[in-house]
């Protein structure tokens, strides 16, 4: 993990409680994370810029933000839980899945008893990885 004058994830994780403190309402998630959370790209330590932070989902109280180094493309995905409109908890989080197919899933809303069904229904007609690829979802 690449650190540039800066705590690294886990450690800014732990600090959090204090560090909440000097934000409020007012200030922008956006800088709430630039400045005590992920202020540097883990592989190629360049300084996270606010446009490399992208909130691409939200439930409630909780944003899901995916954090894209402008530099190396490097991505880290982060959770957010508010209270009462400040920063309560914030958890990173593995995302296994390139930003574009986030931004789409994250729009499709909760998954049903629909959804849950038809996938059942697709997995008992497929034999090979390629069949279930090539299946309509």
């Amino acid at each position: 993990m690449v650190q540039a004058n800066n705590l690294n994830l886990t450690e800014a994780l732990k600090n959090l409680p204090r560090t909440i403190k000097l934000y409020n309402k007012i200030n922008k998630l956006e800088d709430f994370i630039c400045d005590n959370v992920i202020s540097y790209c883990e592989r190629c330590g360049t300084k996270i810029q606010k446009s490399d932070v992208m909130q691409v989902g939200h439930e409630g109280n909780i944003r899901l933000f995916v954090i894209k180094c402008h530099k190396c493309g490097y991505q880290q995905s982060l959770v957010l839980s508010l209270l009462d409109g400040a920063v309560a908890k914030a958890t990173d989080v593995v995302l296994d899945v390139p930003l574009n197919q986030v931004k789409k899933y994250a729009q499709k809303g909760p998954i049903t008893a629909k959804d849950v069904i038809k996938m059942h229904d697709i997995l008992k007609r497929v034999k090979t990885l390629k069949d279930f690829l090539d299946s309509p979802l």
